[in-house]
């Protein structure tokens, strides 16, 4: 989770200075806001387990306010542009405390920069499909009108790719967390699923 997060922060960071430079703001900001998604609805939500732990020296729990406090603070620099006001707040609420040591004001800071290298494209990649796959599993819950909090025995899931398959079997048990089912099972055939209805076009 921390290498995936800081990853996509990295990518976040030369996505928004590339449509920046563009001046395509609104594509910049696109960016942001997907990245402050990723980070609140996924690994903040995550963690939790970690956040709350009651060893205050677990190297795990240190690991995870710190990975969570780089992207605050990088946030914090990348949004100043956007939204001046607020980032100076958040800047004031997280980085003052550590006194002369950083600067006056965000607005004094360098724009966070980003190199390709700092980027693991595959995990990111694992990560994205991770997800997908969990939002759609709540999806087909909803449409079924059965609740997460509802236990199921299983949840199949048809890959249309199997690169990343054996990454997403080591995996399985987030997916289990998230859709609270007992079993994960990977398909690459569809045709138990699926059926198809074929209707001639009248007209012609």
């Amino acid at each position: 989770l921390d290498r995936w997060i800081l990853s996509q922060l990295k990518r976040t960071t030369k996505e928004v200075t590339l449509a920046m430079d563009r001046y395509e703001n609104y594509e910049a900001c696109g960016h942001l806001t997907a990245f402050v998604d990723a980070l609140s609805n996924w690994y903040v939500r995550r963690s939790r387990d970690r956040f709350w732990s009651g060893e205050t020296q677990s190297t795990d729990k240190i690991d995870a306010y710190w990975t969570l406090y780089e992207c605050l603070i990088t946030t914090c620099k990348l949004v100043a542009p956007f939204i001046p006001f607020l980032a100076e707040s958040m800047w004031r609420n997280l980085a003052q405390p550590f006194g002369k040591k950083v600067a006056e004001s965000v607005h004094l800071c360098d724009y966070p920069t980003s190199e390709d290298a700092d980027v693991e494209e595959m995990l990111l990649a694992q990560m994205a499909l991770l997800r997908e796959i969990t939002s759609l599993g709540r999806s087909a819950r909803m449409d079924a009108k059965l609740k997460v909090r509802q236990p199921l025995s299983r949840v199949d899931v048809v890959l249309a790719d199997e690169t990343h398959r054996g990454w997403l079997e080591s995996h399985a048990e987030l997916i289990k967390t998230e859709l609270n089912v007992k079993e994960v099972r990977f398909k690459q055939d569809a045709t138990d699923y699926i059926t198809y209805q074929i209707q001639p076009d009248f007209k012609r």
